[in-house]
């Protein structure tokens, strides 16, 4: 317009006092001080809010379908252990019926799925378990976590949720929390051995608990 760079200022800022102009950074990527009209501002503001919430509007039923079986790798299953790895990290967390893991929840991710594979990472280290709670008998919901995530996602059960446990359980957690991983028959001798089902029992009431896991998946 003609104008100098002290003049332009002056009016810039005699404007901007009025509310008429604001003063900022504005653009993506822009660099030093921007002027823009108040209403027109206000207008790319509301556009942008209104971009912003239709990326987040609710979908039919079929398209979020769409989208889980394909970020769960069921529609295009891949083979091998980063396979697994990638279907495991996807599902942390999540409360997986045990007799149903292997048999159906991982092989619809991973192709030719073999339970040594999942053995491998968790003696590995790569892959932690835990227990959730019991179903009937012989089954119950366990979750997956990666070794690197576990302790973000997984919350340690505390002792409200433990609550009054038996004698036995109490002196397995014990030994365990003194003196780390062991063996069935050390856990057995230090629960005061007799009768071996006893502590298979109190062992899986404390896998049920959370409080205790395995090394591998064999045991489950």
């Amino acid at each position: 317009y003609g104008l100098g760079r002290a003049t332009a200022e002056v009016l810039l800022k005699e404007l901007a006092v009025g509310g008429r102009l604001l003063e900022g950074e504005f653009r993506p990527g822009g660099t030093g001080r921007e002027w823009c009209d108040a209403e027109v501002l206000q207008s790319i503001r509301r556009r942008s809010l209104a971009k912003l919430r239709r990326e987040v509007e609710p979908v039919d039923p079929p398209i979020l379908g769409r989208l889980i079986t394909s970020w769960q790798g069921v529609v295009r299953r891949r083979l091998g252990l980063d396979a697994l790895l990638d279907a495991i990290e996807g599902l942390q967390g999540a409360p997986l019926i045990a007799s149903l893991l292997e048999t159906e929840i991982l092989p619809a991710r991973v192709e030719g799925y073999q339970p040594s594979d999942l053995d491998a990472l968790t003696t590995a280290g790569e892959v932690v378990w835990g227990g959730l709670e019991p179903l009937g008998e012989h089954d119950g919901r366990l979750a997956l976590y990666l070794t690197d995530h576990v302790a973000k996602l997984r919350r340690e059960p505390t002792l409200s949720d433990l609550g009054e446990l038996p004698g036995r359980e109490q002196v397995i957690l014990a030994h365990l929390e003194q003196h780390g991983a062991s063996f069935f028959a050390t856990l057995h001798e230090a629960a005061g051995g007799g009768y071996p089902g006893d502590t298979v029992d109190a062992i899986w009431t404390l896998v049920w608990a959370g409080a205790i896991t395995n090394d591998s998946l064999h045991a489950m």
